[in-house]
């Protein structure tokens, strides 16, 4: 009761992740429009209990630019091609309104409600000399809140837990098909 009586805030957010794939930066490229099933792989994070959902795998129609994302709980995610530097950078803006939602009502509430608004959602891949590539995975939003700082506490643990994730698994994935 109390929160519905302070201002609302918005704070803009980011975070980063990366790791080392023993792969070159063209053959993960070619993984990232169409994420290859990563259910095998997939290990829960430290928030898989709270019901934070795993990403299973993505389609990607070339002709509309866009990508689904599906993960293990039926959530699916509409998202468009934003930037493209092939082999270098590859961001996706989130469309809350064509994306499935309603299966998980918390995650629909906090999309809907634009309590938590994604930026983008972009990799970046860096080749090293020796044939493997850095990818890095980087998030950006903003935080619609009556209070700030808890906002910020539990977005910054779910979307650092689910980029840590999906990149272990994206990792393990790309690697196995060598």
């Amino acid at each position: 009761m109390v929160e519905k009586q302070l201002p609302k805030y918005t704070t803009e957010h980011q975070i980063s992740n990366e790791i080392i794939i023993n792969q070159s930066d063209s053959v993960v490229w070619k993984n990232l429009f169409a994420v290859p099933d990563l259910r095998k792989v997939n290990t829960p994070g430290n928030l898989h209990a709270f019901g934070v959902p795993q990403p299973t795998h993505s389609t990607y129609n070339p002709k509309t630019n866009t990508r689904l994302g599906y993960f293990e709980n039926g959530i699916v995610l509409h998202e468009s091609v934003i930037e493209r530097k092939t082999n270098r950078k590859l961001s996706f803006a989130i469309d809350v309104d064509k994306s499935r939602l309603n299966v998980s009502p918390t995650v629909e509430h906090v999309l809907k409600n634009r309590s938590l608004e994604f930026r983008y959602i972009g990799y970046e891949l860096k080749p090293l000399n020796d044939g493997r590539t850095v990818l890095k995975l980087t998030t950006s939003y903003f935080i619609h809140s009556n209070i700030p700082f808890y906002g910020k506490m539990w977005s910054t643990s779910i979307v650092n837990d689910f980029e840590q994730n999906l990149l272990r698994s994206l990792k393990k994935v790309l690697e196995r098909s060598s």
